[in-house]
C-alpha cells in the first residue's frame, strides 16, 4: 500500500509566533516545504490532512485574489482550471459546516453561470462599454466571508494541530504549550527569546543582536505585540522604550 509523503511540517516556533508577525497559521500549513510521512497515522488520517492542507492552500489563495482584485475581475482573470479550484473549495468547506463561505461559493458560480456573456466581452476585450464592469459590480449583492473562514480555520488548526500538521520533527504539537522557544539566526546564535503561555506569546521577550548584544525588550499579551519596553543600538547602549 501507498503511503502518501505529504504531510506537511512547520516550525514548532512559527506555530507559536506567527501571528505576532503577521501571518495565520493556515499559511504556514499551506506554504511548509518539508513533508513526512508520519508512521503512527493510518492511510485515511494521512489522506485527511492532505484534503486539510489544500483547503488552507485554496482557501488563502481564493480569499487573497478576490479581495486584492475584486469578484468581477476574479472571474476575467481565471482560467477554466481556476474555475474548478473555486469548486473544489467549496467540496472542502463541508467539513467545517462553514454555510456563509459555502453560500458565498454557490451564489458567485451562480453569478459567473447567470452573467457569463458579459464577463467575456470584458475578458476579451470585445467591448468598449467602460460601464459593463461597473454594471455587474452593481448586480453582486452578497458579501465575501471568506477572510472570516481563514480566521477560523486558524483557530481550529491551533485547537486541534494535529488534524493539519506536525512539529520539524514529526512530532505532535502541543495547542497549550508553555514553556520557553528560541528562533535563532542563521549562524545559530538566538534572535529572539519567546515566552509562550498555553499556545501563545505572552510576558516579555528578549531580541538580540547577531553578537548576543540585547536589541529590544517586547511586551507580548496572548499572542500580541503591546509595546517595546527597551531598546539597544549595536554597541549596546540602552535607547529607551517606544
Amino acid at each position: 500500500m501507498t503511503r502518501y509523503s505529504y504531510v506537511p511540517k512547520v516550525n514548532k516556533v512559527d506555530f507559536y509566533t506567527f501571528e505576532t508577525i503577521g501571518g495565520k497559521i493556515p499559511q504556514l500549513v499551506a506554504e511548509s516545504n518539508h513533508t513526512f510521512t508520519p508512521n503512527s497515522l493510518s492511510l485515511l488520517e494521512i489522506t485527511s490532512i492532505i484534503r486539510r492542507r489544500k483547503l488552507c492552500e485554496l482557501l488563502l489563495s481564493i480569499e487573497f485574489t478576490i479581495d486584492s482584485y475584486g469578484l468581477i475581475n476574479y472571474y476575467c482573470d481565471a482560467s477554466p482550471d481556476e474555475l474548478v479550484r473555486f469548486q473544489h473549495l467549496q467540496l472542502l468547506l463541508n467539513e467545517y459546516n462553514d454555510k456563509e463561505a459555502i453560500e458565498f461559493i454557490q451564489n458567485t458560480m451562480d453569478f459567473y453561470k447567470k452573467h457569463e456573456k458579459e464577463l467575456e466581452f470584458i475578458r476579451t476585450g470585445q467591448t468598449v462599454n467602460e460601464n459593463l464592469y461597473e454594471e455587474l459590480e452593481a448586480k453582486i449583492d452578497f458579501v465575501n466571508p471568506l477572510y472570516n473562514s481563514t480566521v477560523k480555520l486558524d483557530a481550529e488548526i491551533r485547537k486541534q494541530p494535529d488534524d493539519f500538521c506536525f512539529d520539524e520533527n514529526g512530532e505532535s504539537i502541543d495547542p497549550n504549550y508553555t514553556g520557553v522557544l528560541h528562533k535563532k539566526h542563521t549562524d545559530g546564535t538566538i534572535e529572539i527569546e519567546y515566552h509562550i503561555k498555553n499556545g501563545h506569546v505572552n510576558g516579555e521577550c528578549m531580541e538580540y543582536y547577531p553578537d548576543g548584544k540585547h536589541k529590544k525588550l517586547v511586551l507580548f499579551e496572548h499572542g500580541n505585540q503591546r509595546k517595546v519596553l527597551k531598546r539597544w543600538n549595536a554597541q549596546g547602549e540602552l535607547l529607551g522604550g517606544n
